[in-house]
């Protein structure tokens, strides 16, 4: 067979994540994804049993945070290679805290302990039972009816109700996440970078984040989000600039563009089906409409059938979101060079590219930042996207669900470290439930005299006795009981990343599925 015949065969066996390895420097990578060499010239060799060595183009300062990124999960070749079937109970192998137990396709994914893992004594957890459900609303209301115990987000148009509903329950820290409008550069209206300016600027994203989202989000001048390690931003002319402002510049660039009232812009706004995605489409459209005049066509499909429109490049806009799989500001950036298979755009600017290239060889944290914001602003002139905020992890969490990271940017939880409180489960579950009033007349008819907030003071109920009790108190001694089930309520929160790849192949990381379920 031909070299070519062979790179053939060999492309079909790509992860959708072979970039990844490209984007690490690993010697010889993007040549063989480009088809010029074979696997077996990679950089990557087996000194002995436990000792795999990494050879790298260049030296990367971000190559050891690349490496604990899911790309990197090793696979067994044979297991790999032993049929179509390989993915499936009973025949997929991985060298995580878990292994797949049960998997029924677009209802559940069941994991229960390794017992071949390193440190399996220390899994608490017996088993972890993820649930893809794509509408927020149905996860929430699952969760409090107690089928769930974390949920991965929840409807934005929720979140007063759901403060007050049920405090210490509702969290929305920072994440290491960006939503953005992803334009066509290739064909259509949107070809012409004036139009994507224009339809950049004119979006309210302090609007956004403060009355259509108001949840914590922040307004995205950036791509690169604020609390990504290593980025200190330069201030943006949007930011610097009005409303108002923002929307006579534009109304400038569309007429130099060609259009205006006697030629309105047409396009179309294409987002998967999502009750916040309708939303946030809804408000942009709106905003295009009023200050520009354009006419938006809002088309939403479902995952499949979006994800495809996206690959042809068949659409003007789409809504898009990146999640950094690791903490640098590459894990965005690099997403709009030219050769990226995550290039939603097909931008290409072979500036832009020298950039994120001169970036990865710089000496000093500093140089890199300049970098960065040099080609953070082409990306603002250019306008291949349109940043419109930085994302919450908004997420529900029962009370007896302990050990949550909460504050971590990268919303990483590995399940086998999580604490399920059977004591606070069976006491917390009619305490949290309701209107604050029933919740507190439960309280008090089992003796608690001030206990608003079940998460924070509850009570421990038996047939024998009442009494109060902090919940630190029956963290300390409840906690580590046999209670084993968690279940997640899992939605694709990346883009690019297939549901439950991590959570079989490692460590279950919460980080890849919506919501959980502790019981």
């Amino acid at each position: 067979m031909s070299i070519a015949g062979n790179v053939s065969l060999i492309q079909k066996r790509f992860s959708p994540f072979a970039w990844f390895a490209a984007l690490a420097g690993i010697t010889n990578a993007q040549a063989i994804i480009d088809g010029k060499a074979t696997p077996d010239q990679l950089g990557v060799s087996a000194v002995d049993a436990h000792t795999l060595r990494v050879q790298l183009d260049k030296p990367l300062p971000w190559f050891a945070s690349l490496t604990a990124s899911f790309a990197f999960y090793p696979v067994q070749k044979a297991n790999v290679e032993s049929g179509k079937d390989w993915m499936k109970p009973g025949k997929l192998i991985g060298n995580g805290a878990y292994v797949l137990k049960e998997r029924v396709v677009n209802e559940k994914l069941v994991v229960v302990p390794n017992t071949h893992y390193w440190d399996n004594a220390k899994t608490v957890l017996q088993k972890v039972t993820f649930l893809p459900i794509n509408q927020e609303s149905a996860a929430t209301k699952r969760y409090l009816a107690g089928d769930i115990d974390i949920t991965e987000s929840f409807p934005k148009n929720m979140y007063q109700k759901l403060l007050k509903d049920i405090p210490g329950q509702v969290y929305t820290p920072p994440q290491l996440g960006t939503y953005y409008y992803a334009f066509n550069t290739q064909k259509g209206p949107t070809a012409d970078s004036r139009v994507r300016l224009a339809l950049s600027m004119t979006i309210d994203r302090r609007l956004m984040a403060e009355k259509v989202l108001g949840t914590g989000e922040k307004p995205a001048w950036h791509f690169t989000p604020d609390v990504t390690a290593g980025f200190k931003p330069d201030p943006s002319p949007f930011e610097q600039m009005s409303q108002e402002e923002l929307n006579a510049q534009a109304k400038t660039l569309l007429r130099a563009a060609g259009y205006g009232s006697q030629k309105p812009l047409k396009l179309t706004l294409l987002y998967n089906t999502s009750e916040n995605h309708q939303k946030i489409a809804i408000a942009v459209a709106s905003m295009w409409k009023k200050n520009l005049g354009v006419d938006v066509k809002l088309q939403n499909q479902e995952w499949k059938t979006y994800i495809d429109s996206r690959n042809t490049g068949n659409f003007d806009v789409i809504r898009a979101s990146w999640v950094g799989d690791y903490n640098e500001p590459s894990t965005f950036l690099s997403l709009l060079t030219s050769a990226h298979t995550g290039n939603i755009s097909r931008f290409t600017n072979p500036t832009y590219d020298k950039i994120l290239t001169q970036a990865t060889m710089e000496n000093t944290a500093e140089a890199r930042n300049a970098d960065y914001n040099a080609a953070e602003k082409i990306l603002t002139e250019q306008a291949p996207i349109a940043p419109i905020y930085q994302y919450t992890n908004g997420r529900l969490i029962k009370p007896w669900v302990k050990g949550y990271p909460i504050t971590n940017p990268e919303d990483v939880a590995y399940s086998r470290t999580i604490v399920y409180c059977e004591a606070l489960m069976r006491t917390g579950f009619l305490l949290t439930q309701g209107s604050h009033a029933r919740r507190l007349m439960l309280a008090e008819g089992m003796g608690i005299k001030r206990a608003p907030d079940a998460a924070v003071l509850i009570g421990v109920f038996s047939a024998r006795r009442q009494y109060p009790v902090s919940a630190d108190d029956v963290v300390h001694s409840r906690c580590h009981s046999s209670a084993t089930t968690y279940r997640h309520h899992a939605r694709r929160r990346r883009d690019n990343a297939a549901l439950g790849h991590a959570d079989v192949n490692g460590a279950a990381p919460v980080s890849q599925v919506a919501s959980i379920r502790l019981g």
